[in-house]
């Protein structure tokens, strides 16, 4: 559902086990770099500050070529990496990222990441997305996790990307913020 107001004023109200679930960024989200000085990349600096603060958990979550992760200069002390053999991170035999949240007990996730049409969407459940093309995946939302995010914090392919494609959310799980 839609959620007017900002992304990081909601995060510094949650209580209880939360994860950063960072989705396919391959930067250093603690370190500037003049390619990325857009507002996508102060959004996620700004989630990120919030979730180190309050202490929640760390996650990586990065798409695997074949059995190998895909290298990553990313350094901001995660607590769980993860390797995805498929866009939705929940959609593996293994299981690895839902028995790490469920261990944590985590119940909500703070979602950032690269690519909006396709890997995003699909951890956060297609299916919530109530798109044609949802193939009934179970996401995190499925899974029992609330989800937040907000438009700034996400990036895709400027030209394949459907601006409209995250504002269609009808999911009780998902809160789709306004602003950062």
């Amino acid at each position: 559902m839609k959620v007017k107001g900002s992304l990081t004023e909601a995060m510094w109200k949650l209580e209880g086990n939360v994860a950063l679930l960072v989705i396919d960024e391959n930067h250093d989200l603690t370190k500037k770099s003049e390619s990325e000085s857009n507002e996508t990349r102060i959004a996620q600096l700004k989630v990120y500050a919030v979730a180190k603060e309050k202490k929640f958990f760390k996650v990586l979550v990065k798409f695997t070529m074949g059995y190998s992760m895909v290298e990553s200069d990313v350094t901001m002390g995660y607590d769980f990496e993860y390797g995805k053999p498929n866009a939705n991170a929940f959609k593996s035999d293994s299981q690895e990222l839902l028995m790490f949240l469920r261990s944590k007990k985590v119940a909500t996730l703070i979602v950032v990441g690269y690519h909006i049409n396709a890997c995003v969407r699909a951890t956060i459940g297609a299916s919530a997305f109530n798109l044609s093309d949802a193939r009934g995946e179970e996401g995190a939302v499925q899974n029992g996790f609330k989800v937040l995010t907000c438009r700034q914090v996400l990036r895709g392919d400027k030209e394949k990307e459907d601006p409209d494609i995250t504002w269609n959310l009808d999911h009780e799980n998902l809160a789709f913020y306004a602003t950062d």
